[in-house]
This record gives structure tokens, C-alpha cells and sequence, in this order.
């Protein structure tokens, strides 16, 4: 498996916009109000923004995911140390035909290599994404997030925990 993640500002090719726009209909990933969408506002809203992080396998475009780090708000509620940044991926989205070979667990590892302390919230019914991250992260602890109208499992990794 060679994978590699680069992050793009412009000229979104086709795959890119494709796979940003199935992510934004999963509803595993997106629970706003995305549908209806086509996919020329999705490239409108990419252009806008200028920014798009690939997941890339030989050079070819295989998923699209969102890098960053845990909100302060939120670290209350997952019982993570505020004094302390946890890099976290809001999702990994694999295209369809790549799935089942671990390379969303692969961006995982090569994102939360970057941090001494990660942490992720994942959907309790999002089973495969949960298998994936307890091979990688231990269990915290399981939360309702109102606004998701959903239970979510908190995973982290933590230096010195």
C-alpha cells in the first residue's frame, strides 16, 4: 500500500469534486443540508474555499478527508485535557471501489503520527469506521450529540496517559 496525502487549493479535477460531493451525501460524514446539491456547486463551493486534502494511491485520487484538531468546546465533553491540542480528521472518505483495504486507516496513522495527542468521534452505527479506529486509537467513551441526534464513540491517543 503506498499512499500519500497532499492538500490542493485549485484546478480540482473531476475525482476530486466527486468524491467530495458523495461525501457530503453520506450521511455518516454530513448531516446537514447538503442534498439536492449538484455537482457544479460543489466545485463552486471548492473553488471558493481553495482547499482539498487527497488521498492518493500511485499518484491517483482515491478519497478526499478534513485534517484539523479537536475544538475547544468539545473538549470538555470528550474528557480531553484542555491544555492540550489532539489532531483529529473530521472524515476520510475512500471512493467506493477502494474500500476494504485499509486506507482510511492509513490516513489515520499517517495523520495522527503528526500529534502527540489525537482523538476522534465517530458514529456508534458507523461500523466499519469504529473497527477501523479501535485498531488505532483506545475506546473513551460513548456520547449523545444532540444535534446529531445520535450516539457517537470518543477515541484517543494520548502521550503520557
Amino acid at each position: 500500500m503506498s499512499i500519500t496525502l497532499d492538500h490542493i487549493t485549485d484546478n480540482f479535477c473531476t475525482t476530486v469534486i466527486r468524491l467530495v460531493f458523495e461525501s457530503m451525501l453520506d450521511t455518516n460524514i454530513n448531516s446537514g443540508s447538503t442534498h439536492g446539491l449538484t455537482l457544479e456547486e460543489v466545485e463552486q463551493i471548492l473553488n471558493r474555499y481553495k482547499s482539498v486534502h487527497r488521498v492518493l494511491l500511485d499518484g491517483e485520487v482515491i478519497g478526499v478527508f478534513n485534517p484539523g484538531t479537536v475544538h475547544p468546546d468539545l473538549k470538555k465533553g470528550w474528557e480531553l485535557d484542555k491544555h492540550k491540542t489532539y489532531g483529529r480528521i473530521g472524515f476520510v472518505y475512500i471512493d467506493k471501489k477502494y474500500r476494504g483495504n485499509g486506507y482510511g486507516a492509513e490516513v489515520i496513522k499517517q495523520h495522527s503520527s503528526q500529534f502527540d495527542d489525537y482523538a476522534e468521534c465517530c458514529a456508534e452505527d458507523n461500523v466499519s469506521s469504529n473497527k477501523m479506529l479501535e485498531k488505532h486509537l483506545t475506546f473513551k467513551k460513548r456520547i449523545y450529540i444532540p444535534i446529531r441526534r445520535a450516539y457517537y464513540n470518543i477515541y484517543s491517543k494520548e502521550i503520557g496517559a
